[in-house]
């Protein structure tokens, strides 16, 4: 005889509760893991602004010093030695030492006899663990310890070394207890251990009372709607439950109209998804084609007012070391204008905004209006201004030809510089603009507002 095993069965309410617990508990121990991983990551990270911050504050008051006052280091003096204290002692603060040493491990200065007995990572015990983070930042811990004690990361340290100045070779060591930011982690974690197990107990009652109510739920529902799923799939028109219970009736009904409005819904999403996604590319298209007409000069197809104080601005308020404004018009280029018309004086306009652009670059050309230009240099150095300068009059030498006319364009160039003359986008281009007819009136080729006086060009 074959006795057939039988699968026990598992109630529904037992598996709510152990879904509960492992979907709890999975996230909780990845929670864990990941905030060490995180914490881990936040420690090494203030070890290395603190140390790094100490050792650059060293820096910054040595790099005053002058190469006598090296010098006197070099030899030992006992002046130099006792400011060289001084500074470490000013700096070192709380759980924070500092040591500078040469390389032969000579001591020069050290905040305290402790530190002053290691004076790099290079000469610890033996017996210590070392890690390494950066070229710079280092993790001591005492060896021959589980990884988990408390007493050894209490007896860690982290190092930061780095020389102390390109003219002497000497090293500033940086040492910080690994205890002085572990507390803190402590604090965390036992904060959020205490907030996650008292959610997990919480969200474990709610689901056991939950999954109470939706078993004796679904224990009469079954009962009520066997075989409701094929005859709704069947047809989502005229069903009608012969349930006794109103409810279920009315969710039968409700479930129906849903299912036949969902269907309409979700075909009328699709057509509006589309219509808004073309929508959405034409207004992208018009936008980008509005952003190019509202930057660019009509006429020579190069950068207009609007564009050129906008990047004047944005180069000023961005903090650039150097701008330099040069602003031009064309002499006679109204008698030009009367003479032979506007069209010769349209394609001389062309004309110049090409001469500009191969002299100063594309993007650094723009044209404000009538016959005034303007170039817009990220740079303040004398010779490279002087030098785009001359290359626009050299290009100003050669004639124009339009119409079995020859026209030899000539321009006057003022120039001002940010922030030697100003640190005001609007005073900066009256400076050029000032500077323009200064040039107009000396007779010379360019006026450089800095210099006060017109550097000529033939």
């Amino acid at each position: 005889m074959k006795i057939k095993k039988r699968n026990k069965k598992i109630p529904l309410q037992q598996i709510f509760v152990h879904l509960s617990i492992s979907g709890l508990i999975l996230p909780f121990v990845c929670f864990m893991i990941m905030t060490g991983i995180s914490q881990n990551h936040v420690v090494n990270l203030r070890a290395l602004q603190l140390t790094q911050s100490t050792a650059s504050s060293v820096q910054e008051q040595v790099s005053s010093w002058s190469k006598a006052d090296y010098r006197a280091l070099e030899l030992r003096d006992m002046i130099q030695l006792g400011k060289l204290r001084a500074i470490v002692n000013n700096v070192t603060s709380g759980a924070v030492e500092v040591v500078i040493s040469n390389p032969g491990g000579d001591v020069l200065a050290a905040s305290s006899k402790d530190i002053a007995a290691h004076t790099s990572v290079s000469n610890l015990p033996e017996k210590i663990n070392l890690f390494r983070y950066n070229s710079n930042l280092y993790l001591t811990l005492p060896d021959n310890r589980y990884f988990t004690e408390l007493s050894m990361w209490s007896g860690g340290f982290y190092w930061y070394s780095i020389p102390m100045n390109e003219d002497l070779d000497y090293n500033i060591n940086v040492r910080v207890p690994a205890s002085h930011f572990l507390y803190e982690v402590y604090s965390i974690y036992a904060i959020e251990f205490g907030l996650i197990i008292a959610f997990i107990l919480v969200v474990l009652l709610v689901v056991y009372w939950f999954s109470k109510l939706i078993v004796q739920i679904l224990i009469k529902l079954t009962h009520e709607t066997t075989g409701l799923p094929d005859k709704i799939a069947a047809t989502f028109e005229s069903y009608s439950a012969e349930s006794h219970i109103v409810e279920f009736d009315k969710l039968y009904r409700n479930f129906q109209k849903m299912a036949v409005r969902l269907k309409e819904m979700f075909a009328e999403a699709i057509r509006m998804n589309k219509v808004l996604t073309e929508q959405a590319q034409q207004i992208r298209k018009s936008e980008q084609e509005f952003q190019k007409l509202a930057f660019t000069d009509a006429l020579t197809k190069i950068p207009n007012r609007l564009y050129f104080h906008k990047k004047l601005k944005r180069l000023i308020e961005e903090r650039s070391p150097a701008v330099t404004v040069m602003f031009m018009d064309l002499n006679k280029f109204k008698e030009i204008n009367d003479t032979y018309g506007h069209e010769v004086g349209d394609k001389l306009l062309q004309h110049v905004a090409g001469l500009l652009t191969t002299a100063a670059g594309a993007d650094q050309v723009c044209r404000l209006g009538g016959d005034e230009f303007v170039v817009v240099l990220p740079t303040a150095d004398p010779m490279l201004v002087l030098q785009t300068a001359e290359q626009i009059l050299e290009l100003f030498k050669t004639p124009l030809l339009i119409q079995d006319l020859k026209l030899q364009p000539q321009t006057s160039i003022g120039i001002a510089s940010y922030p030697k003359d100003n640190d005001n986008p609007d005073q900066l281009l009256r400076l050029a603009d000032q500077a323009m007819y200064l040039a107009k009136q000396s007779g010379t080729a360019l006026v450089w507002e800095s210099n006060g006086q017109g550097d000529s060009e033939a």
